[in-house]
């Protein structure tokens, strides 16, 4: 597939993760894109796993919690 980024076109695959774990949350079935030409960038989180999570801002402090709505693991 073509992807766009920041420094114009390149491939990328699509993928599945079976599972996903950010400290105590862990997600099930989350779609992936491999782009290699990201070069030494590990991964970056998309919204097809953060749409899953809700998000609270208490001064310097945020708080990332699973959402208990309809995307709770394997429940896509």
């Amino acid at each position: 597939m073509t992807i766009m980024t920041a420094n114009g076109q390149t491939k990328g695959w699509s993928a599945n993760i079976i599972s996903l774990q950010l400290g105590q949350i862990v997600e099930r079935d989350v779609r992936a894109v491999i782009v290699p030409s990201l070069g030494d960038m590990h991964a970056l989180l998309g919204m097809s796993f953060l749409e899953r999570l809700t998000f609270a801002q208490t001064g310097n402090e945020l708080t990332i919690k699973k959402s208990v709505e309809k995307y709770s693991s394997g429940n896509r």
